[in-house]
């Protein structure tokens, strides 16, 4: 179970940085004006981001289920994990945020500043 829940972090963290790779390119395909490109792009990283909300229920029950010392074992993994994670995660929600705002401007989703996107 162990290997199990350090194996669904580093799942996650590959989507994450395909969130991070897609992000970049819909930006590409926005300084293109590629609305075919967009709407692809935004299908898959939509995708993407329900496939983690799926891994992130997992990592729960998985937790869930551990006996506390075996959570305790796993605590530095997951912190390190954690952490490499929510510094991907800030760089895409940071660029989603100026495709966004240039986009959309005073409609943007982040024109409310206290926006940050989805919860990681």
């Amino acid at each position: 179970m162990r290997k199990d829940i350090i194996g669904h972090y580093q799942m996650k963290s590959r989507h994450l940085n395909e969130v991070w790779r897609l992000t970049r390119e819909l930006g590409e395909a926005i300084g293109n004006y590629d609305t075919v490109v967009i709407q692809m792009v935004l299908d898959m990283r939509g995708e993407e981001l329900a496939t983690i909300a799926t891994i992130d229920e997992e990592i729960r029950e998985g937790l869930a289920n551990l006996p506390r010392e075996k959570k305790e074992e796993l605590e530095k993994q997951i912190e390190e994990c954690n952490d490499y994670m929510l510094q991907v995660w800030r760089k895409t929600v940071a660029l989603d945020q100026h495709l966004n705002t240039k986009i959309a401007g005073k409609d943007s989703f982040y024109f409310d500043k206290t926006q940050m996107g989805p919860p990681l």
